[in-house]
């Protein structure tokens, strides 16, 4: 659970690196809806952003995480992914890294394990937990690839929140496969975005 930070790269690209799924939660979410996604999608591990603005999101997210019994740990993401956490009694990402080695083996997904999941209202207002397999990423991306081949377009520009599916897939996932360079707007200002 993140906005546009660095830290929200470091979280997802560490997660799929290790072979276990994202699953994505809006930062809006109130602590029932948190509470709720973290019971259905089996969560063990919960990386969540302190705050937006004057949001104290971090707030919502721990009383959520004890909740659920499954969910074992709670690291706070700060503006600065080296950074120490500014909530007291959690541990930050730094703390995450600190003395894990540079290099390790990274676990690949087979064609139908989940590498994502989405929440979405839909039509009911009840959230709903789409899991997406490793294959349709794959698919979704390499399909969409000639869209995207321009040798004059090697870096993009993302006025989008990370954690939108689509900023997943075509502002995430795809530049990397495709070695381009994006760069993300990080907005930490409730008004800038009314602006």
């Amino acid at each position: 659970c993140c906005n546009n930070r660095p830290s929200f790269l470091i979280a997802y690209f560490g997660i799929l690196m290790t072979g276990a799924t994202v699953v994505n939660l809006l930062w809006t979410s109130t602590e029932q809806d948190f509470a709720f996604m973290l019971e259905d999608a089996e969560v063990d591990a919960f990386l969540c952003f302190d705050n937006y603005g004057d949001d104290d999101v971090a707030t919502r997210a721990v009383a959520a995480m004890r909740r659920v019994p499954r969910v074992k740990q709670l690291w706070i993401l700060p503006v600065d992914p080296e950074g120490a956490s500014t909530v007291k009694g959690f541990p930050s990402l730094a703390d995450l890294m600190k003395g894990q080695p540079e290099r390790f083996t990274i676990r690949h997904f087979e064609r139908e394990d989940p590498a994502l999941v989405i929440y979405t209202s839909g039509s009911t207002g009840k959230q709903k937990g789409l899991e997406i397999s490793a294959g349709a990423v794959t698919e979704v991306i390499a399909l969409t690839v000639p869209l995207f081949e321009i040798d004059h377009c090697r870096v993009r520009l993302s006025i989008f929140t990370m954690e939108c599916m689509m900023s997943q897939l075509f502002l995430i996932l795809q530049p990397v496969f495709l070695g381009q360079s994006v760069v993300y707007l990080e907005c930490e200002n409730r008004e800038a975005l009314i602006d």
